[in-house]
Parts: structure tokens; sequence; C-alpha cells
């Protein structure tokens, strides 16, 4: 009697075997579920990144492709982020900290990053600008409203000079969640025609 496994059973036996893979690798792979990490509710309110007379335009919104939770395995959490362009020409105008009582968390001048944390609003934020030309702080530093931070400009993953700024919430489970940001008082809206006043 032969114990060579038929060809049903060889099938059933790879299937067992890529599914394994499968779900090993599913719980492997960070999600791509924006929702895990967003918390829907506005951030504190905070000032304009620009000079208080410099108006804005937003020239990307929620939710409109280029902002996401993952990426390729990289944790952005920036569902939420805004992209905003001083009217007038966005390249080399200075930046603002939005939130008094940060220090500067770390800097990459390569890709314009700036990551800024602090308590805002009794709970610990980061705020985050990208794509900046000239960054002027350096990691331990206190930063407010009134320090100016460096330059907008379009390094790292960007077609054109804009500031990209997304506002995080920790929370209790060491996550960093996404929040709307509020800018002089208000949600800025989905309205990519409207020039909007800095304070």
């Amino acid at each position: 009697m032969s114990h060579r496994p038929t060809r049903t059973t060889w099938r059933a036996g790879l299937l067992a075997i890529v599914s394994t893979v499968a779900a090993v690798l599913a719980m492997l792979t960070p999600t791509t579920n924006a929702s895990a990490h967003l918390d829907n509710s506005l951030a504190p309110n905070g000032v304009s990144p620009f000079l208080y007379s410099q108006p804005f335009v937003m020239t990307t919104w929620y939710n409109e492709g280029l902002h996401v939770d993952w990426l390729n395995g990289v944790h952005y959490n920036d569902t939420y982020a805004l992209d905003l362009v001083a009217t007038g020409g966005a390249c080399g105008k200075v930046l603002y900290p939005i939130y008094n009582g940060l220090g500067v968390y770390s800097v990459d001048r390569t890709t314009g990053t700036l990551d800024m944390r602090g308590t805002v609003g009794g709970a610990y934020h980061r705020l985050r600008y990208l794509h900046m030309d000239t960054i002027y702080v350096n990691p331990g530093q206190g930063v407010g409203t009134n320090t100016v931070v460096g330059t907008v400009g379009t390094r790292g993953n960007s077609t054109g000079c804009h500031v990209h700024i997304s506002v995080h919430r920790l929370a209790s489970d060491g996550w960093f969640y996404s929040r709307r940001p509020m800018i002089c008082g208000r949600e800025i809206p989905h309205d990519h025609s409207a020039t909007f006043a800095s304070c």
C-alpha cells in the first residue's frame, strides 16, 4: 500500500501553509485603517503659523488622499494634517509655533521636519511642521508663538512651497492621535478658494 500523498492532500497542505503565513503577516503588518489613530475632535485653539498680518490659503485638507495614518509601514499619523500657503509668495516666509509652552523634540533639516511637544489645553500634544526650508531651532530648545522657528520651503515629499501642519494628542495607550487643527478660533474649512486672516 502506497503512502505517497495524493494530489488533493498535497494541495490541502499547501493551502494550510499559505493561510498560516498570511495570518502571521497580517498580525505583523501595521494597520492601514486611519481611524485607528484619530481623535476626531478639535485640537486646542492656536495662532497662525505665519506672521500675524500674513494672510494664507489652504491647499490640502483632510482625507484628500495625501495625508494618511500609515504609509508603506511607516506611522505618519497625519490624517488631519493641513497644507497652508502664505499669500504673496510662499517660500521663505517665516514660521512660528501655533502654541506656547512647547519644546523642540527633534529636527530633520534634510526633510525640513520640525517636531515640537508640550502640554496644551491640559493634554500632551505634538505639533509637527514639514517641508521647511530652514530650521532655526534645535532639540531641547523652548519655543512659543513669538519664536521664529524657520521658514517655509519644499523639502522632502513636496511639490511646492507650503507648510504641512499636524497636531497630535498623546493617548493613554502610548499612541499619538491626529486631531483637527484649530487656528485663530476656527477650524479651517474645506475651501480651496478662501483666503484666511492670520492672528
